[in-house]
């Protein structure tokens, strides 16, 4: 194995303080795959692929270069990140706090997270952030490029109050900015947005979107995640769908053990065949005793690896 081109990208604004580290990896001769890890500077990275089996140099490039786009666009930035500086403190005059009816001290509303509601008055920079990118989505697609990098902040963020304005993009036209052949990318980060921030309320229009034939194989395989994240049971019912007659007995026994064996043995056998039995691996709620086949070492080097979509 070896490393034929690497990426480093970073992205810093208020709390948030990320990497996106991007491999070019030679697996064997003339096969190469496309691997990523991301996550907050200084933590334990969570690591992915965007090739599912194995692409000739010139084809990996083309994934590797779009995944380096894609990042840069979304407000990343190549290079080292000049050192953090310390945040100036300021210390406000103490104040009274407000004084119920019954007497006691009042306490602000709220009191979710960064994101989530609560959390931060007008001027805290994280909730002026959420508010541009809801207001973005409101308005919906225009001649700019924003839309595009708000959808990517809303499912970064975790934005549960982007999810009515995300859905509502499905029956808006493709933004202007993409060429005619961008419909694909876009509807796989809108999707992709969904995954992160989706609930109940996302279940009928993805599912719509696995009944509809406009939508790419690769945007169907995300909306297999977005559901499954938000209905495990669901989730195991669309695995199941997808898996070969060959391997089902493992599946319906739940030994995740027997199911990587015969995973990686149709891999082996039958590449292109076992692209749906793959994806359908990464289907299993965390809680699934399937879960476990999907780490395994052969079938997580030899297969498609979605997890930063999976990972909440």
């Amino acid at each position: 194995m070896r490393v034929i081109e690497q990426s480093r990208l970073w992205f810093r604004e208020g709390a948030s303080d990320k990497v996106y580290e991007i491999d070019l990896v030679e697996v064997a001769a003339n096969q190469y795959v496309v691997n990523f890890r991301f996550g907050r500077r200084g933590s334990a990275l969570k690591d992915g692929t965007k090739t599912a089996l194995p692409l000739s140099l010139d084809k990996a490039r083309v994934v590797f270069k779009k995944l380096v786009d894609e990042k840069l666009a979304g407000g990343f930035q190549a290079g080292t990140p000049p050192a953090a500086s310390a945040p100036v403190v300021s210390t406000p005059a103490p104040s009274a706090p407000p004084i119920s009816a019954s007497g006691g001290g009042g306490a602000p509303p709220g009191g979710g997270g960064p994101y989530r509601g609560g959390g931060g008055g007008p001027t805290d920079p994280r909730r002026r952030k959420k508010d541009e990118v809801i207001a973005i989505l409101r308005a919906g697609p225009g001649v700019g490029t924003e839309i595009g990098r708000a959808v990517w902040h809303a499912g970064d963020m975790d934005l549960t109050e982007a999810e009515p304005y995300l859905v509502a993009l499905f029956d808006k036209s493709v933004p202007k900015y993409l060429s005619k052949n961008g419909a694909a990318r876009w509807w796989h980060t809108v999707i992709s947005a969904l995954v992160r921030c989706g609930t109940r309320a996302s279940l009928p229009r993805l599912e719509r979107i696995l009944a509809e034939p406009a939508y790419e194989p690769h945007a169907k395989d995300i909306t297999r995640i977005a559901i499954a994240r938000i209905d495990p049971a669901r989730g195991l019912e669309l695995a199941r769908s997808r898996l070969p007659a060959t391997i089902l007995a493992p599946f319906d026994a739940g030994s995740a053990h027997e199911l990587a064996i015969a995973t990686e043995k149709l891999i082996g056998e039958n590449p292109a065949g076992a692209r749906s039995a793959v994806n359908a691996l990464f289907l299993f709620p965390r809680s699934s005793p399937l879960h476990a086949s999907r780490t395994s070492r052969t079938t997580r080097r030899r297969s498609c690896a979605w997890c930063s979509a999976w990972r909440r």
